[in-house]
């Protein structure tokens, strides 16, 4: 079974943004049942606008049009052992 089957984004608990940390979200391990919380930094939200050509402030807009790629970085991170997992500008964002 594909990583993608296994988890799935919780519309239910909706993004929230913290203004210094990032955007709290949640997956779902659907497998097992179990809400998987993570996080996106501010940072790698603000270079990703910037990369894209968007406003560099619109964290939460950001997080909402990339929220497919950022949701998969994170489903890897819990795949690969991380509990609560934090997606980074590095992971965001690759050189």
């Amino acid at each position: 079974m594909s990583k993608s089957a296994i988890f799935k984004y919780d519309e239910s608990f909706g993004p929230y943004h913290e203004v210094y940390r990032g955007i709290h979200f949640r997956l779902i391990d659907v497998e097992a049942d179990v809400p998987v919380c993570c996080l996106v930094s501010t940072e790698a939200l603000h270079d990703k606008a910037v990369a894209n050509g968007l406003d560099e402030n619109a964290v939460l807009k950001t997080f909402l049009e990339f929220r497919g790629e950022i949701s998969g970085l994170a489903a890897d991170k819990y795949f690969h052992g991380q509990s609560h997992p934090l997606v980074t500008s590095a992971d965001l964002n690759p050189s």
